[in-house]
């Protein structure tokens, strides 16, 4: 409110001269983009009717063994392993509107307040799916001697990380692609989570312009923010871990698409009217995840170090 000089009156205070109007936007948050399903796949679930857990079968191991000629062939029996993958979480929201403040107000309360629950939930889940995430990998995929075969890189510990700033910032992405590699687990849909601070040491490192980058559109849909070394990387806020110091760093996480498998089975929100002149807008959700491919998995540990 604009202040009064000494003997004016306010005709805002004192009378209906000067009205508060209410604008019909709403004043939006900020999301964070969901990268679940860029980073995970859901192909078990697709021929689901019902059901709480999916047994998938993995590949079988037949050795091969050397042969001399005339020999008698060794017989060997498979046991097929399987995996079980169990829709097992759950969240909800519930929250009341009376019918007087639907019917006076001027903004869509109703559909507003189901957006935002649903948008939460997914705040939730994600959350919840990288802290779940710290230590999925199998051990030569993570600690600082990583690597099946050369156990030549450093990708830090919860309590220890890798001091990281735009000098070493590409041979640390880079390196886990090629850990990928020793496992064998590389495939053609690798990619990499990282968190603000570390994307801000990229696009300010010697790559710069020379990063494929992802177009306007994508950045804001799902985090992608480019492809190094044949791996997407996308910035998620959700990753835990401060990142200030070599005590409390970011888990980063990579790997493989098919190495995790998630699903958000149910999302469902609806309205409905209690004997209180309320309206209830409520949502439930119900999904499920399970690392099925550790090899496929890299967990990695840094913080921001000062720039040289």
């Amino acid at each position: 409110m604009i202040t009064q000089a000494a003997g004016v009156p306010n005709i805002k205070t004192d009378g209906s001269a000067v009205l508060t109007v209410f604008s019909k936007k709403w004043n939006a948050r900020y999301w964070q983009t969901a990268v679940l399903p860029d980073i995970t796949t859901s192909q078990y679930f697709d021929n689901l009717q019902k059901g709480d857990q999916v047994d998938i079968t993995s590949d079988p191991y037949v050795t091969f063994k050397d042969y001399q000629n005339g020999q008698k062939l060794d017989v060997e029996r498979i046991n097929l392993a399987k995996t079980q993958v169990k829709i097992d979480q759950a969240g909800y929201f519930n929250v009341a509107l009376t019918k007087v403040d639907e019917e006076l107000s001027h903004l869509d309360l109703g559909n507003k307040y189901l957006e935002v629950g649903q948008k939460e939930g997914q705040k939730y889940i994600d959350i919840a799916f990288f802290a779940a995430m710290v230590d999925a990998a199998d051990a030569k995929n993570k600690g600082s001697a990583a690597g099946l075969k050369s156990g030549a890189f450093d990708l830090g510990l919860a309590g220890a990380g890798v001091a990281v700033n735009s000098s070493n910032i590409t041979k640390f992405v880079t390196s886990f692609q090629t850990v990928l590699q020793e496992q064998v687990a590389a495939g053609s849909e690798t990619w990499c989570v990282i968190p603000p601070w570390m994307h801000w040491c990229l696009v300010n490192s010697e790559l710069k312009n020379a990063m494929m980058m992802g177009d306007a559109k994508s950045v804001l849909r799902t985090g992608f923010v480019g492809i190094i070394n044949g791996m997407k990387i996308f910035v998620n806020t959700y990753l835990a871990g401060t990142g200030l110091t070599s005590a409390a760093p970011t888990a980063i996480l990579a790997g493989n698409k098919e190495a995790i498998v998630y699903t958000l089975r149910m999302s469902e929100a609806k309205k409905w009217q209690n004997d209180s002149f309320e309206t209830l807008l409520q949502g439930l959700m119900v999904w499920g995840w399970k690392v099925v491919k550790p090899v496929g998995i890299v967990n990695a540990y840094a913080y921001k170090a000062a720039e040289a």
